[in-house]
């Protein structure tokens, strides 16, 4: 029987594969696709506010790429 995490992967894990693959292909992204992804990260409804969100996307990029 095959596993229905396959089948239907959650929202949270699609966005944690696309995440990832934003992260993979960062130094990649024109700087005007990188600054509006930063941009965005500030703006985004359903999510708790995070202070600085900005500044800690760069620094984990940082610390993963």
């Amino acid at each position: 029987m095959p596993d229905p995490q396959i089948d239907q992967p959650s929202d949270e894990l699609i966005l944690q594969h696309l995440g990832a693959a934003v992260m993979l292909c960062w130094a990649k992204l024109p700087y005007p696709a990188r600054n509006s992804i930063l941009e965005q990260t500030g703006d985004i409804i359903g999510l708790a506010h995070v202070p600085n969100i900005r500044h800690h996307i760069l620094e984990l990029l940082a610390r993963r790429t």
